[in-house]
């Protein structure tokens, strides 16, 4: 569980954790683009049962031309709200730095004077943040957007966690180099009363706010609204389904931990398939190489998806999984070319499942008794790239469902197949026949040369080829044409690796059988 850790539940019981004081929590990105400010996130939770009275933020700088440098912002406002917070930004810093950032907050609780820095959780390290601007942009082709499609914002608010706001969101991911992401909160937390996260609200305050949230007008970047969804797989065990571009709830509260001793899904996978494919919207499936700890299989009766639950009509695509270099990253991704094998035309995305942690994730390890922190999964950090006629919430929504993308934790792919005087892109459709494969990829120093290129050929029903291209000498940029005889119906998409251990991996171009 990583995310921004609530300290106060249950009030009663005997906790180590426990503090008499709001959660009072900063983050700040682990990577911003050159030239960006740098966003310093301030975030306070339940100064509604401890108000708070924040005197000043202290921000110190090491790193860079300036050597170090402090920045000071008095506040000297008065919390009592459930949930607050507030972007600063720095200065930029020159391209290529990597910075120590100190976040120190001064405060009073109850009269009695404090400081912070990071966070006043007990058992966290309270250590800097390192920042680093990039010296190049993500590479990008042009015509792309990148973005998220798992991320959790403060409408995912339980009993163990809290997340950071779309706006704030907004603002860090734009510093990040984004230019969209999906705010998928809990199924089980958007029904939710705005004062109680154990209490449901037929109105449904706390959606209709976070729909409010999603569609305010943004200069060159958008958020689309979607709610992640407890639901049941084969063997009525509770799974995740991202639904992205819809605007009524549909319930899934079976692993919420809301109902003592019940736990059965409320909808099983076909069912919310297809109540997504009424409002529109596309249904993924959320981190299916994922096998949730033996803990979590008893108390939350949660499962895996199964080969039976993939291959649903109507389901859109795979997010395989967080960090590429992870197993069920991996597991995911062997899923989903099982799937294209079977002639199933379903895309493959990529999110962080982030709950905020844009430079540092803190959690409760144990129960009541300890926490820890984890740098490992970070906003920003997996990417999926879409290819759009326009930055829009309808257009991007419409380039996934086709499978115009690619995802990427640093490299770009860009991969085209052609015949004669035909040629298309990832999603598009080519008719069988003699073909020529066309890859280019592009990296940066930051994440590495480029290693190989790999052309993947499968045909319905049979199995996938793979074929490696590396560049004759280290290289930032590198193009392949492979001939290759598509002779019946299948698909073909390729990857990119670089020599610091970071991927590409494209959508298909579907390959139809002959007329």
């Amino acid at each position: 569980m990583l995310l921004y850790a609530e300290t106060h539940y249950p009030r009663y019981w005997l906790s180590r954790i426990r503090r008499a004081e709001p959660e009072i929590v900063v983050d700040i990105p682990w990577r911003v683009e050159p030239g960006a400010g740098i966003p310093v996130l301030l975030v306070v939770h339940h100064a509604n049962r401890y108000p708070v009275l924040l005197e000043s933020v202290s921000v110190t700088v090491t790193g860079g031309s300036s050597g170090r440098t402090t920045a000071e912002f008095p506040l000297h406002t008065a919390v009592g709200t459930q949930y607050w917070w507030k972007v600063f930004t720095l200065p930029p810093l020159a391209a290529g730095t990597t910075a120590e950032i100190v976040p120190a907050i001064r405060y009073s609780v109850n009269g009695r004077s404090r400081e912070m820095v990071a966070d006043n959780y007990r058992g966290t390290s309270h250590q800097p943040f390192r920042v680093h601007v990039g010296e190049e942009p993500y590479p990008l082709p042009a015509g792309w957007y990148s973005g998220d499609v798992h991320v959790h914002t403060e409408y995912t608010r339980d009993q163990i966690e809290f997340g950071p706001p779309v706006a704030a969101l907004a603002t860090i991911a734009q510093a990040m180099g984004l230019h969209w992401f999906c705010a998928t909160d809990h199924s089980y937390d958007l029904d939710d009363r705005e004062d109680d996260f154990l209490r449901n609200d037929p109105a449904l305050p706390r959606w209709n706010r976070m729909l409010r949230d999603c569609t305010v007008p943004r200069e060159h970047f958008c958020v689309i609204p979607g709610e992640e969804i407890s639901c049941g797989n084969a063997e009525g065990r509770n799974v995740h389904l991202l639904a992205l571009g819809i605007d009524r709830h549909i319930p899934g509260k079976g692993d919420s931990a809301e109902r003592p001793f019940r736990n059965r899904p409320d909808h099983s996978i076909t069912e919310v398939i297809d109540l997504v494919g009424r409002q529109g919207g596309l249904a993924l499936a959320a981190h299916p190489g994922f096998t949730p700890p033996r803990i979590q299989r008893v108390v939350f009766r949660r499962g895996v998806w199964k080969p039976d639950d993939l291959a649903r009509e109507g389901l859109t695509g795979v997010q395989a999984g967080g960090r590429f270099s992870d197993a069920g990253f991996r597991r995911g991704m062997e899923q989903w070319v099982k799937l294209l094998l079977t002639g199933k035309h379903v895309c493959v995305v990529a999110g962080n499942d982030s709950h905020g942690a844009f430079g540092r994730a803190r959690q409760v390890r144990v129960p009541w008794w300890s926490m820890g922190e984890d740098s490992s999964y970070v906003f920003g950090d997996v990417r999926t790239v879409v290819r759009a006629p326009s930055l829009s919430n309808a257009h991007l929504l419409e380039s996934i469902a086709a499978g115009r993308c690619y995802i990427t934790d640093g490299p770009a792919i860009c991969l085209d197949v052609s015949r004669g005087t035909t040629r298309v892109g990832v999603g598009e459709e080519l008719p069988a026949g003699n073909t020529t494969v066309h890859v280019e990829a592009e990296s940066t120093l930051e994440w590495g040369y480029v290693d190989r290129i790999g052309v993947a050929v499968g045909q319905t029903g049979g199995v996938e080829s793979i074929t490696w291209k590396k560049p004759e000498k280290p290289a930032l940029r590198f193009g392949i044409d492979v001939d290759v005889p598509l002779l019946g119906e299948g698909y073909v998409r390729a990857e990119v690796h670089t020599n610091m251990q970071r991927h590409a991996y494209s959508n298909p171009v579907w390959i139809t059988a002959p007329a």
